[in-house]
């Protein structure tokens, strides 16, 4: 049986090969192979054969067969990845560490761009492996785009790299219902306006005739990322007081992808638009849209909880609270508050932010744990337009309104923590999430999304 095996992997077709490609750096690079799956092995095919093979007889057959027995690389992932492996071919590569960073990202055979992207920097091992979560299953053939990203904030465009798709195959269609389309979650209505693809952070802002405004969203052409825009409507049917937002969202194809999100941008609940990413290809018939919604105003007092007169500390100083309630059955501590000099401006680093960390234990999945709102002793009432969160603790951030008097963006209303503050109450919010779901073709091109004055 060993030896079946070895004659038929020894009669496999050769590793992949494709390039080469310079890039700014000076690495030529070129594929050496392409895996999918969780557990991936990179080498000829009888060392992958024998890599599959009981611990006692690999290690024989390594020792029978030498290199020709051995793999290149080999790792497993949490769940299936397709696998890109690069191998550098110039012997030293300068790239001084704060050289800046490289980004992959996929494309179909139509050149479209979209899905994860990978990061990597000008330091390679032997070879390099770029993973993607999703990628373009219809296409006998795909390319890996690669862009360099300089220390001033340059991203320049430097080429790609085909290979053949080792999922290729035939799937079914997914048909798109006509948009606009309504779902109801409980008493609230979803109405899905639009949805385009194609897009970078590239969102201008304008002024309309009789109030409000519009955003208006490029393309992505020469980038290296994919911004989805969702045109979404939510509107409570029975207790009006209830402002509902998106919360997150998944996307899926016919074809087995299904991306979760990772960057999820939302405007004022007026403005009627979230943004996500990774996206998919708009190749598809249809992609599955399932949205996850929760309320951001509106709550009863048994929904809620108060932190009080919670000391915030000098200025430059961190203020270790750990102070710990239990709430529905829910542990939470807030943990510290970091006290940082006032900025104005459009300084987007959390770096110069004062911050409020908190964690908690016991919360379950559909369960949403939300900071509502901050007032301080000065009675200055604080919001947060960015907060970060890994495993069970979450980070908000407070800043103050742009310097350009914009106000028709995430930061409009926050305000900085006055200088003269001490104190502040902290009240959250928990609730259970709803989803609702849609079958919708994206669009492609550039897209206007036009919003309402603000009440």
């Amino acid at each position: 049986m060993v030896l079946a095996g070895i004659i038929a992997a020894v009669r496999q077709p050769p590793a992949v090969t494709s390039g080469p490609l310079t890039l700014p750096d000076g690495a030529v690079v070129h594929i050496v192979g392409v895996t999918y799956g969780t557990n991936h092995f990179l080498g000829p095919p009888l060392a992958r054969l024998v890599a599959r093979m009981p611990t006692g007889t690999r290690a024989a057959l390594q020792r029978l067969l030498g290199r020709h027995g051995m793999l290149q690389r080999s790792t497993t992932t949490s769940e299936p990845k397709l696998i890109v492996w690069l191998r550098c071919a110039t012997n030293s590569v300068p790239s001084p560490p704060g050289s800046g960073y490289f980004t992959a990202i996929l494309s179909d055979a139509s050149g479209f761009l979209s899905g994860d992207t990978a990061f990597f920097h000008g330091w390679w091992s032997a070879p390099e492996g770029l993973e993607f979560h999703v990628f373009p299953r219809r296409d006998p053939v795909i390319g890996v785009n690669f862009f360099y990203h300089s220390t001033t904030g340059g991203v320049t465009r430097c080429g790609s790299l085909s290979f053949a798709n080792p999922l290729h195959g035939r799937f079914p269609q997914w048909q798109p219902e006509p948009l606009p389309a309504t779902r109801y979650a409980g008493d609230v209505a979803v109405t899905l306006d639009n949805l385009s693809t194609g897009h970078e952070w590239n969102a201008s802002y304008r002024s309309v005739p009789g109030g409000g405004g519009a955003v208006e969203f490029g393309t992505n052409a020469g980038n290296d990322r994919n911004e989805t825009v969702c045109a979404v409507h939510l509107n409570p049917l029975t207790n009006t007081n209830e402002v509902w937002v998106v919360a997150s969202e998944e996307v899926s194809d016919a074809t087995g992808n299904r991306a979760l999100y990772t960057l999820l941008g939302l405007g004022r609940p007026e403005d009627g638009y979230f943004t996500f990413e990774p996206g998919l290809w708009p190749n598809e018939s249809a992609w599955k849209l399932r949205c996850e919604i929760k309320r951001s105003r509106g709550f009863a007092p048994g929904e809620m909880f108060v932190f009080r007169d919670v000391p915030l500390g000098g200025l430059g100083e961190t203020n270790r609270l750990g102070w710990t309630t239990n709430f529905a059955g829910v542990t939470v501590t807030l943990d510290q508050f970091i006290r940082r000099t006032p900025t104005t401006g459009n300084d987007f680093s959390l770096e110069n932010k004062s911050q409020v960390q908190f964690s908690w234990r016991g919360l379950t999945n559909g369960v949403h744990l939300d900071l509502v709102s901050v007032r301080t002793d000065t009675g200055t009432e604080l919001e947060s337009p960015s907060w970060s969160s890994g495993g069970n603790q979450r980070t908000y951030s407070f800043r103050g309104p742009p310097a350009d008097g914009r106000t028709a963006d995430l930061t409009h209303g926050f305000r900085n923590v006055p200088g003269d503050a001490r104190t502040a109450d902290f009240k959250f919010a928990m609730q259970r999430s709803r989803w609702v779901e849609f079958m919708v073709k994206p669009e492609v091109g550039a897209f206007r999304v036009e919003y309402r004055p603000e009440p």
